[in-house]
């Protein structure tokens, strides 16, 4: 495998060389990354997709506490080229208040093709309608106030 060192700068020899020996003790290049994530508004739901590329399942974890969803995960991956084993490891965390309408129990969780699909139902109100009865003068409530 030829090397090309660019000698107009001075040390640059020697910079790469640091490089190259660096890289052979440290056979594994951590990093952290921030998976892009997509949240839509359904008449009845939240939907919350996170793409996640080459994260298998059995390195994810999601939380709720507190109505905080945290999501945590980490991908490895190890390639040859040109007859160098190359090792990559990178991991991301992220965290969502879930919606003052959200039920939190009911939360749905799936991975599919690399996007984590979490569906957030949102609380269903019973309306209620009823009369209410115009009465004349001051309410008892009103009335107290006004002393």
């Amino acid at each position: 495998m030829k090397k090309r060192y660019d000698l107009a700068r001075p040390f640059t020899f020697f910079e790469d060389f640091d490089r190259e020996l660096d890289r052979a003790f440290t056979p594994v290049k951590e990093w952290k990354w921030r998976p892009t994530a997509r949240v839509e508004e359904e008449e009845t739901h939240y939907h919350l997709a996170i793409d996640i590329p080459g994260v298998d399942k059995e390195h994810l974890k999601v939380e709720l506490n507190d109505n905080v969803l945290s999501i945590e995960g980490e991908r490895k991956d190890a390639f040859k080229k040109e007859g160098t084993e190359f090792k990559s490891y990178g991991s991301f965390s992220q965290r969502f208040t879930i919606p003052d309408n959200g039920n939190a129990d009911e939360i749905e969780v799936s991975h599919t093709n690399g996007v984590l699909d979490i569906v957030i139902p949102k609380t269903q109100k019973e309306e209620t309608k009823r009369s209410l009865e115009v009465k004349s003068g001051k309410s008892s409530y009103l009335g107290r106030l006004m002393k």
